[in-house]
């Protein structure tokens, strides 16, 4: 009966440890990763080595969801630079998206051109080095 009673506990820590490290993935704005099938024969036979299967699933599954939320930054900034704003053709509502950019700073850059470096954009009021660090791997003056 003791080694039963065992058994549902690993059965539980599985379970617990594949639906958490499930959560974490979702949390760290990820896909939802399935975790391995549960094989009860194995915790029959060996629970303390299914335990440790169990174990070393979730912190593999969780040094993975940690990883996420980097992997994804670095891909929106790839693809951010394959994009840039080019400020001295781009329309108002293109600059408007850009971070810290408002209507009237978008106005204010379209009514600055032509700008010959991207530093240039630095001149217009009210856009000064705090916004030009937000933006200026994002725009373009080709």
């Amino acid at each position: 009966m003791e080694n039963r009673n065992a058994s549902k506990g690993i059965v539980r820590t599985a379970l617990f440890a594949t639906f958490a490290a499930a959560a974490l993935m979702l949390a760290a704005g990820g896909a939802m990763a399935v975790g391995p099938a549960v094989d009860l024969n194995k915790i029959a036979q060996d629970p303390a080595a299914a335990k440790a299967d169990a174990r070393k699933t979730a912190a593999d599954t969780t040094k993975a969801a940690k990883a996420a939320p980097a992997d994804a930054k670095k891909t929106a900034k790839d693809a951010g630079a394959a994009q840039r704003v080019n400020i001295n053709t781009a329309a108002k509502a293109q600059i408007e998206k850009l971070p810290g950019i408002g209507p009237v700073k978008a106005q204010a850059i379209i009514d600055g051109r032509p700008y010959k470096t991207k530093e240039d954009v630095m001149k217009i009021k009210g856009l000064k080095e705090g916004v030009y660090k937000k933006i200026e791997g994002l725009i373009t003056v080709q």
